[in-house]
């Protein structure tokens, strides 16, 4: 069980196969590329992780709220922080275009973030991937989930 800033639990339930499988798709089967993956419940307060490869597994409800708060305007000065990891904001269309947002750890990872109806969609790349090579595979899922209704 994780442990959000606030202390209440975060549900994270690794036998859950189906949402496992959406992990499976995004880190692909070039390990070269992609370093970590997960599914995050945002919605009606019920901020949770339902599926995650590494370190995202640690990735907090205050994390969440932060990352999805409609007040964006200190993103880019004070960056947020993902499973521990401290990220600074390099583009942010959360609530515009391709509802997606794009992070740069301390370490140089790319983080991409795409927004459905109640998931986040996170998939971390290795050192010196780019965000574009990140961003179709994290729409696709993210549509996907759109019109599952998630």
């Amino acid at each position: 069980m994780l442990y959000s800033a606030t202390t209440a639990p975060i549900i994270y339930d690794p036998l859950n196969m189906s949402w496992t499988q959406y992990i499976d798709q995004l880190m692909g089967t070039d390990e070269s590329v992609t370093e970590d993956a997960a599914i995050v419940a945002y919605a009606d307060n019920g901020e949770s992780v339902w599926a995650a490869h590494s370190t995202f597994k640690q990735i907090t409800a205050a994390e969440v709220k932060r990352l999805v708060s409609t007040d964006r305007s200190t993103l880019f000065t004070d960056g947020l922080m993902l499973g521990g990891q401290k990220c600074r904001v390099i583009l942010d269309n959360l609530y515009k275009e391709d509802a997606s947002v794009n992070l740069m750890t301390k370490d140089g990872n790319t983080i991409v973030v795409c927004k459905a109806k109640t998931v986040l969609v996170i998939l971390k790349g290795r050192k010196s991937i780019h965000g574009r090579q990140l961003l179709p595979q994290t729409i696709k899922i993210a549509e996907y989930l759109i019109s599952a209704g998630y």
